[in-house]
């Protein structure tokens, strides 16, 4: 009985968040991220030939295509969170 009483503040509160989060219509479109490339000893030019990435050098070992980690978080290139790492989003 307690759950059905809960019902409507739980839908209000669900109504409430998603109209929030849908601002402007950025909910229903899509982050770009600029991915993050690490250089590594084992690193080469694979990622740019097999991929077609940007390598930043000739020794870029890792692409993090999306990374909210401290040494390297992808950064949102599009929208309203544009400039915005992804582990502050």
């Amino acid at each position: 009985m307690a759950i059905l009483s809960m019902a409507p503040v739980l839908r209000q509160f669900y109504d409430i968040n998603l109209r929030r989060i849908n601002l402007e219509g950025s909910f229903l479109k899509p982050l770009f991220l600029k991915p993050v490339f690490k250089g590594r000893i084992w690193g080469g030019t694979v990622l740019k030939e097999e991929f077609g990435y940007d390598i930043p050098t000739e020794h870029t070992g890792e692409c993090w295509e999306i990374a909210a980690h401290p040494n390297g978080p992808s950064v949102i290139e599009n929208g309203r969170y544009a400039r915005v790492t992804l582990d502050h989003l």
